[in-house]
């Protein structure tokens, strides 16, 4: 069972900033935060208290009760503690003297300082007690932290102070998607599955409470799983105990109109405009959308549930018998009508919601209609209800070899990054991720999240691209795809393999290892072997994979994976691959390829060919790439002993490696005084904590020759011991 910490503030920046500069400035009174139920009022307002606490104010809250709001000061009795003054002989409190004898006692309680109160649920605090804040805040003793839910009536004093300008006022709205996927991240402390956010997101509208008890609920029931450091959802999102009681909480005290309106919604949304007019009692469908509990877009003529998660709650609450009446009755309605198109999948899909005897044409129909959609979860549940749908899905082929548009996509992210054009290639693998998880379709899912780590590991990004390829193999895996997931593994291993994380990286490739052969690409899995035996400190197989994959690629044509393995030798065994890349380069008409090639031609003698190659791979987005020819453009330069260009280099070198995410990778490990490529070899070793012996097996040389290598390398580098070695690589 994961615990979740403290809930994470999330897409609220905007919001704190506009309260740190109201409180700031003097003048201001206070802040209005307001929004509808759930959507983190009084989270925000917190967040606002801890601020004002840090930077030195003395902090206090009270609340609103409706069992409190006839209690006069009843909600502010709390703050002082000696009292709030006594009747007159006439019984009645003298106002102007208790507000300023509560002025003056706040004033020398905090040694002047301004205190900032939070007010939760103004609404229901009672008139003495506001009429008292109203004053404090005036005088500027306090300032006024109020919040108000959306469809409650904001107290006079609350709205005359934001009238005359003493008051900032914020309107709070649910969460981005991008905001809920950031939420969703930091909660789990981990990344979430395109699909698995995207159900979230329909389901929460972004409702902070909502995402809450969601989460709670779904790992309670374990229905959230983590495979791969990434979370995945099993089956629909559960409703649980506190979600009926929130969504109970909106909908208690609707009339009987009303709330069979509600649960008619959530069984058959959406429904045409014109129909509910005419079949609602009058006034309802008014009422429903100023209770906020129904949106009606006109131009589309149709009515929803103004929140997804209400029709799951009213769902989960009917007696089984009202909705299969109400399924039954709708089915009827449009069947008379003589429907077509998607009226006909929705008939469909009732009368089996309904748990009736469809008609096995209907099924049929409905579920080419879905086909065409390409809501494949809803062809197969149609389809294998009738024995007739059941053959035609079996003349269909498998669901998943029915390619949907958007893995017309896949091609062209690939075809992208090949060119170099990496922040084309991930907007639009973005882009069509999100549309396949729109429709949860698993192989389409599985090679946008590969090909997004593909292009993460291009770029230099390779936290990101262990992310993306965390989720591709938990998919696959999941959905039992063993060739995809061979190759989200491979790219797992690369990704891990380039941070220098060793075990993590071998870890990966005897996962992979376990599963079938896929030759898909077959050449390009070859670079997490190459660079998982290079992470582990045995360069030598390392320098033999690159080469025989390569040798691979050539002879299947595959030019610009040999490209890529064949500078990936380059780069991390020093070797003179040039001619080759030379040629590749004039064969093809990559960017990205030509870059490498001018890279290797270059390797560590010329210095102005490697920093114009770093600018060429930081045009193309190739972060560590250009980081690594800066780096040896540092060193060509210090060799020639320009020492001004030298420092402006490892500079530019450094400052683009910040960017890389962690990456590990020899070329990051720069020497104001280069060191040669054996002295670099061994000292790679040794900063792993390879011992000298160790290091001499693995090389094929005497003990003698290591420990000669690395004296010359520490009076290179100027340090004494291999303590020193690895905080003077990364620094110098």
């Amino acid at each position: 069972m994961v615990t979740v910490p403290e809930w994470p503030i999330v897409g609220r920046q905007a919001e704190l900033t506009v309260f740190e500069g109201a409180l700031s400035a003097g003048e201001h009174a206070g802040l209005l935060i307001h929004g509808r139920a759930g959507v983190g009022k009084t989270r925000l307002a917190d967040e606002c208290r801890q601020l004002a606490a840090a930077a030195g104010h003395p902090t206090e809250r009270v609340f609103g009760s409706r069992s409190t709001a006839g209690l006069p000061l009843g909600a502010v009795a709390a703050l002082f503690t000696g009292g709030l003054g006594l009747p007159g002989p006439d019984g009645q409190l003298d106002t102007a003297g208790l507000f300023e004898q509560s002025r003056r006692a706040l004033h020398h309680r905090h040694g002047g300082r301004r205190l900032v109160i939070v007010a939760d649920d103004v609404s229901l605090i009672d008139s003495a007690s506001l009429a008292l804040l109203g004053y404090l805040a005036a005088q500027g003793t306090i300032f006024l932290i109020a919040t108000v839910r959306s469809g409650e009536p904001v107290p006079d004093l609350v709205t005359g102070l934001w009238r005359e300008g003493r008051l900032e006022r914020v309107d709070l709205a649910d969460l981005s998607r991008a905001d809920l996927g950031t939420l969703l991240h930091l909660t789990l402390d981990g990344p979430v599955e395109a699909g698995t956010g995207r159900e979230f997101w329909e389901v929460t509208g972004g409702n902070p409470r909502y995402v809450r008890e969601l989460v709670l609920g779904c790992l309670e029931s374990g229905a959230l799983v983590e495979r791969a450091g990434v979370w995945h959802l099993e089956g629909p999102v559960p409703s649980t105990a506190r979600l009926a009681d929130l969504v109970g909480q909106r909908i208690e005290g609707l009339s009987a109109g009303a709330r069979s309106l509600v649960e008619l919604l959530a069984l058959c949304q959406p429904l045409e405009l014109e129909y509910l007019e005419a079949a609602a009692p009058v006034g309802v469908l008014e009422s429903l959308e100023r209770a906020g509990l129904v949106t009606i877009a006109v131009a589309e003529g149709e009515v929803r549930l103004a929140h997804p998660l209400h029709g799951t709650v009213v769902r989960a609450a009917m007696p089984r018998s009202r909705a299969r009446a109400i399924l039954l009755a709708q089915a009827a309605r449009l069947e008379a009508a003589g429907p077509a198109g998607p009226a006909a999948l929705r008939i469909a899909v009732w009368r089996l919601d309904a748990g009736g005897q469809p008609d096995p044409a209907v099924l049929v129909r409905g579920a080419h209609l879905a086909r065409h959609a390409h809501d494949f979860r809803t062809v197969g549940r149609l389809i294998e209800a009738a024995e007739a749908g059941y053959a035609d899905h079996l003349a269909l082929g498998a669901e998943l070899a029915i390619a949907h548009p958007a893995m017309h996509l896949v091609n062209q992210v690939f075809a992208l990054a090949e060119a170099g054009r990496l922040a084309d290639a991930e907007r639009l693998a973005t882009e069509g991720a999100e549309i396949v998880a729109a429709y949860r379709l698993p192989i389409a899912q599985i090679f946008f999240a590969a090909n997004l780590g593909r292009v993460a590991t291009l770029q230099g990004r390779l936290a990101t691209a262990r992310r993306y390829y965390a989720e591709a193999a938990g998919l696959a895996q999941a959905h039992r795809f063993a060739g995809p997931r061979r190759l989200a593994l491979s790219g797992l291993a690369l990704a891990h393999a380039m941070r220098g994380e060793a075990d993590a990286a071998a870890q990966a490739l005897t996962e992979r290892d376990t599963g079938p052969a896929f030759s898909f690409r077959g050449p390009e899995q070859q670079l997490a072997n190459a660079w998982t035996a290079h992470a582990s400190g045995r360069p030598a197989v390392a320098a033999g994979r690159f080469r025989d994959a390569a040798a691979q690629a050539a002879s299947t044509g595959h030019r610009t994976a040999e490209a890529w393995l064949l500078h990936d030798l380059m780069r991390t065994s020093g070797q003179d691959t040039s001619a080759r890349l030379r040629e590749l380069a004039r064969a093809c008409d990559s960017p990205l390829l030509s870059a490498r090639a001018r890279h290797a031609a270059a390797r560590a003698s010329d210095a102005q060919e490697l920093a114009d190659a770093a600018g060429d791979f930081e045009a193309l987005g190739a972060m560590l790439l250009a980081a690594e020819a800066a780096s040896a453009a540092a060193g060509a330069f210090s060799r020639a002993g320009d020492r001004r260009a030298a420092a402006a280099a490892l500079r530019h070198s450094n400052a683009l490696a910040a960017s890389c995410e962690g990456a590990a990778t020899p070329g990051l490990f720069h020497a104001a005084v280069p060191l040669s490529g054996r002295e670099r070899q061994i000292v790679m070793l040794a900063v792993k904590g390879m011992a000298s012996k160790d290091i001499a097996e693995r090389l094929f040389l005497s003990v003698r020759t290591v420990s000669n290598h690395l004296q010359h390398a520490y009076t290179k580098l100027g340090v004494t011991s291999r303590a020193s070695l690895a905080e003077a690589l990364g620094s110098s």
